[in-house]
């Protein structure tokens, strides 16, 4: 799938070379006046081993969302968040579009929870040096909750 996000290289920070910047999938960034497509890595970044957790779904899989009138609401988003040379993660985004003011705001929940994964991943390597990447997260709430989180 190709993600597009309509902004600039600004909100992108912690990056070690934004010149150099991978995506682990088709994804492109566009703004007034340019559009930028970003190639894969090598090598995509790994989600850290935390205690008992080997994925990022297994960290957040259950956790409810904040607003309890999210309850009965299901849906997906995608957020999308850089990973930098060193492996810390920071510049995240939701990609996906809504139409309800309501869903916006809990696509914004869910990244509130997103955010509190571990800053200590493995770096993307293209040509076997580290680099900078934009990884995204498909997560899905059910009830309330969210119930399935895949990355690319």
């Amino acid at each position: 799938a190709i993600f597009k996000y309509k902004g600039h290289k600004n909100y992108m920070r912690g990056l070690c070379n934004y010149n150099n910047l991978y995506a682990v999938n088709s994804f492109y960034e566009e703004s007034y006046k340019t559009k930028k497509e970003y190639l894969p890595p090598d090598i995509p970044p790994q989600f850290p081993k935390i205690e008992d957790h080997y994925g990022v779904h297994e960290l957040f899989y259950n956790k409810p969302l904040f607003d309890k009138k999210a309850e009965n609401v299901s849906f997906d988003v995608r957020i999308a968040f850089t990973i930098n040379c060193n492996g810390q993660i920071d510049s995240f985004f939701v990609i996906s579009e809504y139409n309800s003011f309501f869903l916006h705001s809990l696509a914004y929940q869910v990244l509130d929870i997103i955010r509190e994964m571990p800053n200590n991943w493995t770096a993307a390597k293209k040509n076997g040096q580290n680099v900078d990447c934009i990884q995204i997260l498909n997560v899905s709430v059910v009830n309330g909750r969210i119930n399935k989180i895949t990355h690319e």
